[in-house]
């Protein structure tokens, strides 16, 4: 039997209908992933469709919209950090310490010496090639940076104590002369900045895309034992396929609540288990064989719910908002404004009751 005249459903069970030859299953498949962004957000009937078919395109799925979602939450920490290196730079441009100039291993510098920063908390930054201060005095400083003729102290918050010569600090650096002055620093502070937000989003990725899957798996294992019990012979990728579909106005609704101010703890999760159990029901046909639990065709219209989330999380993880309370206001305003549409037009779209012929005399 060929690939083309059966296909298993989420659950593991075998469609009867053959799949539709002639079409072009890449389009199709590519517009299913793409109404994944925003038809959970607002269609029962979604829903059931999803969870019909191959869960393992609902695998594909998460791990594509978590991706994003990585992407999304790095930018809005590398805007953090960007603001955090502005504020540096800032204070860098108005400080005036000697020049540094580092040749065959030995320290000069250009300005008045010794030159000292003091911190709130016993910390010191001092430079001075002159030999006048020759080491951190641990008596009256808890940490900080001595930099002299021949190397760096430094003293760090559990009083360890190390040495480092500039000979070694021209062996990594690779130059000689070497020169420490604001330009040098910026650049190293530019360098350092790459790498931190290469790791960020590294790290960001993991947790979004393999961290969230295996909570999703272990979640998913329970409810599938439940809804065993509800529905025997409920398959576990129809549970894991409803369990990352849910994940989306999940992630919404988050996002709305963050914005009105809302803050509590595990509210996603706590959301999306609550419309993860709800959906499962409805998909198991636990509320009966009502309007509710039947199947229609997908409605374009429905789509207004997902939307605005979908344009407003990418703009304010790079713009930013937190300080302009209008925002909250908006993402609520267009929140309430599409369930309104949706809730008018599900009415005026609702068949009428089938109504039973008067009994035979």
């Amino acid at each position: 039997m060929s690939d083309q005249q059966i296909e298993l459903t989420a659950g593991g069970t075998p469609a009867s209908a053959p799949v539709k030859s002639g079409g072009n299953r890449f389009l199709e498949e590519l517009l299913w992933l793409v109404m994944g962004l925003v038809l959970p957000a607002g269609s029962f009937t979604f829903y059931k469709k999803a969870a019909k078919r191959s869960a393992g395109w609902a695998v594909l799925f998460f791990v594509l919209f978590t991706s994003v979602l990585a992407i999304i939450s790095s930018q809005a920490f590398n805007r953090q950090v960007d603001t955090a290196v502005q504020d540096i730079e800032r204070e860098l441009t108005k400080m005036v310490f000697p020049a540094i100039t580092v040749r065959n291993g030995v320290a000069t510098a250009k300005g008045p010496q010794p030159y000292t920063i003091y911190g709130n908390d016993g910390e010191i930054f001092a430079i001075d090639t002159t030999g006048e201060i020759q080491e951190i005095d641990r008596t009256r400083y808890r940490a900080g940076f001595l930099l002299t003729r021949d190397g760096i102290q430094v003293v760090d918050n559990r009083g360890r104590d190390q040495w480092i010569s500039w000979a070694d600090v021209q062996g990594m650096a690779g130059q000689d002369p070497l020169v420490i002055d604001k330009d040098a620093i910026l650049g190293w502070v530019a360098i350092l900045l790459g790498y931190i937000k290469a790791a960020a989003l590294g790290g960001i990725w993991l947790w979004e895309v393999l961290g969230r899957m295996m909570i999703l798996l272990v979640i998913a294992l329970i409810l599938w034992g439940i809804g065993a019990l509800v529905r025997p012979g409920t398959g576990f990728g129809h549970v894991l396929a409803v369990g990352i579909y849910t994940y989306v106005p999940a992630v919404y609704l988050n996002f709305v609540l963050n914005q009105a101010g809302a803050e509590f703890p595990f509210k996603l999760s706590l959301g999306h288990i609550l419309f993860w159990a709800v959906m499962l029901l409805f998909t198991l046909d636990v509320f009966g064989k009502g309007s509710l639990a039947r199947e229609r065709s997908l409605r374009p219209w429905r789509v207004l719910i997902g939307v605005p989330e979908l344009f407003l999380m990418p703009l304010q993880a790079v713009q930013g908002w937190e300080t302009t309370p209008a925002w909250s206001v908006i993402a609520w305003g267009v929140m309430e404004i599409a369930l309104l549409v949706i809730g008018i037009q599900g009415v005026l779209a609702q068949p009428p009751e089938p109504v039973e012929p008067p009994p035979a005399p």
